[in-house]
């Protein structure tokens, strides 16, 4: 088994913060290969509401990215959680993801969040998307509605607003995928 993310508990060069009140951030994402989504993460910066279960993620199916079928959710965090840090909502059951649909990944949080303002647009390091194993968040000209990373001021709400300039949000996702084993025996058949 082995498990994928975006970010691999780092975060981009260039990020700020900024207190924004409830909010719900996504990234929209596909697969190349058969997935099992096992948690949704959010990195939190410094002065962050630390209490898990002010938070909350979502998974959902856009075809359009401007609306979406709600495939798993609400699930609420947990314990305490870390500031300047990835922290991860596990989904308790594992979503088969499949290839050929689009994905959006979202979670509401409290307040803080963390940003790069333009990260997924035209000539910045997410332009042409960024790929981890099988997973690809496609940049702002090649993401569903062109909303790669997209905001809404709700709660658990699909996010659909078109962040400026393609702003970076941080959002991650946690994937397992099923190794195949191989063998390379020798056959020999004989007549006897």
């Amino acid at each position: 088994m082995e498990t994928y993310t975006f970010w691999n508990n780092t975060i981009p060069s260039g990020t700020s913060s900024v207190g924004a009140g409830v909010r719900t951030d996504g990234i929209q994402f596909f697969v190349s290969q058969t997935c099992q989504l096992t948690a949704i993460g959010y990195w939190l910066p410094a002065g962050g509401t630390t209490t898990g279960s002010s938070y909350s993620a979502n998974l959902w199916t856009t075809t359009t990215g401007n609306t979406g079928t709600l495939v798993s959710g609400p699930v609420n965090g947990s314990g305490t959680w870390a500031t300047s840090a990835w922290n991860w909502i596990s989904l308790g059951t594992p979503v088969t993801l499949s290839t050929g649909t689009t994905y959006v990944a979202a979670l509401t949080s409290a307040d803080e969040l963390e940003y790069y303002h333009g990260y997924w647009g035209t000539g910045n390091p997410g332009a042409s998307g960024v790929t981890s194993g099988p997973l690809t968040a496609p940049g702002v000209a090649t993401a569903a509605g062109g909303i790669q990373q997209p905001t809404v001021t709700a709660a658990n709400a699909f996010p659909n607003n078109v962040s400026s300039g393609g702003t970076w949000y941080g959002v991650d996702i946690q994937v397992s995928v099923t190794t195949g084993s191989s063998s390379s025996g020798l056959f020999i058949v004989g007549i006897v």
